[in-house]
């Protein structure tokens, strides 16, 4: 009697957990990513598109290990956009240069804390901080105009 009360309780628990299961499916929102568009401060003018840089000059390195940090280029539509997407992705604090050749443009520092609440991860940002250069974020694109 007693093994069947007992096996008729797991029977439940099963049954209920799969019911908590079906009811907090799993998602994920990614962390945003980091867009830059180098701006000369004079003429307004992409300086990729109009020339004066070019992405095999570009280079995003660590401040302390002087690792490359991963990034893209965005260059479709004639936008010349430098894209930091690999930051946010887990808990880490990253403080990176970005140079043109061997000049730094400017120092970008990110504090992110990957989080999960309610069945979904995100990324929470603790600090986010740009020097050394002039810069303008577009609020709705969150493109950061740096202007050089």
């Amino acid at each position: 009697m007693k093994a069947k009360l007992f096996g008729c309780f797991l029977l439940i628990l099963f049954a209920c957990a799969c019911d908590m299961v079906k009811d907090c499916p799993a998602c994920m929102t990614p962390p945003k990513a980091f867009v830059f568009n180098m701006v000369d401060n004079g003429s307004g003018e992409n300086l990729f598109t109009n020339g004066t840089f070019s992405i095999d000059d570009i280079q995003i390195k660590d401040v302390i290990t002087q690792k490359s940090i991963e990034f893209d280029f965005i260059d479709e539509n004639n936008l010349g956009y430098i894209n930091l997407y690999s930051v946010g992705w887990q808990t880490e604090v990253v403080n990176c240069y970005v140079y043109h050749d061997d000049d730094v443009l400017f120092t970008f520092y990110v504090d992110a804390v990957r989080k999960s609440e309610d069945c979904c991860s995100f990324t929470d940002y603790n600090a986010i901080e740009l020097e050394g250069a002039e810069f303008e974020l577009d609020g709705s694109s969150g493109v950061y105009d740096i202007l050089l």
